[in-house]
């Protein structure tokens, strides 16, 4: 499993623990979340997908609405639905721009296609709202990388480490910097 599923994965267990632990009355637009993360967690994405619509269409608050998007999104990023996840992930940012979580994981699908300028983009909008998003400077390190811009990468895969506490995005972003220092020096000695 690439780093493109396990994180969005991650992302979506910490939205979920943001949301709350009361247990909503059944058939509400939260009971469809809460569900619907449930799903997700074990990895059954496209039954969590059907949750998350539940919510969207449901009477929900713009929050809840917002935040389905986003997890709908990371459902979608593990299934390899990039469109549809960066289509998600505008959809929260045009009901809550200030949500940090939609710009990381609409970055996450742009990189997963190629698209770097535009993960670098949404990854500096994330930062602006929340600096201290590790996700956001990592997906951002990622994308520095694709474009071959080693010294930024490495920069961002620093401050990725300094910012989490997540164990797997700790050892993710050395790994990468290991690899890119290795890289750097081979030029070198060539």
């Amino acid at each position: 499993m690439g780093w493109h599923v396990v994180l969005p994965v991650l992302l979506l267990v910490v939205l979920s623990a943001l949301f709350g632990c009361s247990l909503p009355p059944e058939g509400s637009p939260e009971w469809y979340f809460n569900n619907a993360d449930e799903l997700a967690s074990k990895g059954q994405y496209e039954e969590a997908i059907e949750e998350y619509t539940r919510v969207i269409e449901a009477n929900a608050t713009t929050t809840t609405k917002a935040k389905a998007y986003i997890n709908r999104a990371a459902a979608y990023i593990a299934l390899e639905y990039y469109d549809e996840a960066i289509a998600d992930c505008t959809e929260a940012v045009a009901l809550d721009p200030e949500r940090a979580s939609a710009y990381t994981s609409r970055a996450t699908a742009y990189y997963a296609k190629g698209e770097y300028e535009v993960t670098i983009i949404d990854c500096i909008r994330a930062i602006s709202i929340d600096p201290y998003n590790a996700y956001a400077y990592f997906n951002r390190g990622l994308a520095y990388k694709g474009l071959d811009m080693k010294t930024e990468a490495i920069s961002d895969f620093e401050e990725s480490i300094a910012l989490t506490d997540n164990l797997q995005l700790h050892e993710r972003a050395t790994h990468e910097i290991e690899t890119l220092t290795e890289e750097e020096t081979t030029e070198e000695a060539d």
